[in-house]
């Protein structure tokens, strides 16, 4: 058995190493940090549509630039807010411009994860269109309901401290946050990939990721 993990660990080396995926790591951390203030204006501008997520777009800016950001690098995180308070403020042509620029970074976001994966082809035509366009309209909407479980998870925490006399709950309540991490992470995993995934795959690849975050 010991030597069956050996084996698995140099195999996945390798293809770290032959697939360059350092270089596309590298080339994707680029990318995100460019698309951070055209995604999220048009996130804001999703969330000002509906009135129960008013108060979640500073929420959201603060946990994107919190993971993506340096937690040393103040100034930056600083100026991409700057950026961002500016862009909420663009008229409907800026933000259709914003609008474009923002399928263009995520065309570019989806070759390079299918490069990851090995894809043969990445999606075309009206396929591209209306996944981007679902990502630009229901991400938002879908990350607005998320916080709010989020919150209310963590509200009822703090509640059941003080009834539950074995401490069971909480616990519960805590992991219930981790689970809800999984599923996103497994969600993308499954879907994003020009190819077929077996589910088992992605649920490991998810629950690696929610692992490493949390």
């Amino acid at each position: 058995m010991v030597r069956t993990y050996w084996r698995f660990v140099v195999s996945v080396f390798k293809a770290v190493i032959n697939d360059d995926c350092s270089k596309h790591a590298a080339a994707l951390t680029y990318t995100t940090l460019f698309a951070i203030v055209p995604l999220l204006t048009v996130t804001f501008n999703m969330f000002a549509l509906v009135p129960a997520f008013q108060g979640a777009a500073e929420q959201v800016q603060s946990v994107i630039l919190e993971n993506v950001v340096p937690s040393s690098s103040k100034e930056i995180e600083t100026y991409l807010a700057g950026f961002i308070s500016q862009a909420r403020k663009l008229t409907f042509v800026g933000f259709v411009f914003l609008a474009v620029t923002s399928f263009l970074l995520l065309r570019n976001i989806d070759r390079t994860l299918n490069q990851f994966w090995s894809a043969s082809q990445s999606r075309k035509g009206l396929t591209v269109f209306l996944t981007y366009w679902t990502v630009l309209s229901l991400g938002p909407l879908l990350l607005g309901v998320a916080l709010g479980i989020n919150a209310y998870l963590v509200s009822l925490t703090i509640l059941v401290e003080k009834v539950d006399v074995i401490g069971l709950l909480p616990s519960l309540l805590e992991y219930s946050s981790y689970g809800l991490s999984i599923l996103a992470f497994t969600c993308i995993y499954y879907v994003v990939p020009n190819v077929p995934i077996k589910i088992k795959h992605a649920i490991i690849g998810g629950v690696f990721t929610a692992s490493v975050i949390e």
